[in-house]
This record gives C-alpha cells, structure tokens and sequence, in this order.
C-alpha cells in the first residue's frame, strides 16, 4: 500500500540518519526496495525476493561482502512455499 511518499518525509526530517547508522557499521550485506502495492494484501517472501531483485539497490554499507559486492540476494525458502 502506498504510504504517500512518507519515506521521503522520514528521510528529509533526519529520523532515518540516526537508525541507519547500526545498517552502515553494523552490517556486511543490506538492500532495499520500494513499491507500491496495490492491494490490502502482504507480499509473500519470493513476491518480495523478485521485487529486491529487480527493482532494489544495494544500501550502504560500511563492511561489504562479496555477495553484497555483487548484489547477490539468495532465494529465501519457506516450508509454506507453494512454488
């Protein structure tokens, strides 16, 4: 669902600065990915995967790995898969 644009409010405000700083040090991998969804309904897992894939981008960070590096984002699985 659309949040109206409430992300970039939270970015321009400065709030996102401060709780980003532990992604930055803290973490060797992280990515992010927006979109609007269209119904009431949550993503499930691999709707999520392909969207990071296709439409992501790498955040930053201060410690990358190699599969960071390369944007590799393995495939999550799920005993409630139906795939």
């Amino acid at each position: 669902m659309d949040n109206g644009g409430g992300d970039e409010v939270f970015c321009a405000l400065g709030a996102a600065s401060t709780g980003d700083a532990p992604v930055v040090e803290g973490c060797d991998e992280a990515a992010l990915v927006h979109w609007v969804q269209e119904s009431e309904r949550e993503p499930d897992w691999l709707e999520a995967h392909r969207r990071l894939q296709q439409e992501g981008r790498r955040s930053k960070v201060n410690h990358p790995s190699p599969g960071h590096e390369q944007y590799l984002i393995p495939r999550p699985s799920s005993s409630t898969e139906t795939a």
